[in-house]
């Protein structure tokens, strides 16, 4: 990904606002990559919300203990960078 502009969003199912924001996120995809760090979520949980909401991530990567959102300087959900 060096070079190339994407988004990184640090989201979680069980996240209220992380749900409230997955529609923008949605159409956000068609127009940048997205990508997405799962945030202290159960495996099956994260799946089965992106099942039933869509996905819009072209990868997703788990983070079940929150330990590289911590050093990418996270504290809670949802966070997005560009």
């Amino acid at each position: 990904l060096k070079g190339e502009p994407f988004v990184l969003n640090v989201w979680a199912s069980w996240c209220v606002n992380c749900r409230a924001e997955h529609p923008l996120l949605s159409e956000l995809a068609g127009t940048v990559p997205l990508y997405g760090l799962n945030y202290r979520d159960k495996g099956d949980a994260a799946r089965a919300w992106l099942i039933q909401a869509g996905n819009p991530y072209r990868a997703v990567l788990a983070d079940p203990d929150g330990k590289l959102a911590l050093e990418l300087g996270v504290y809670g959900t949802p966070e997005t960078y560009l």
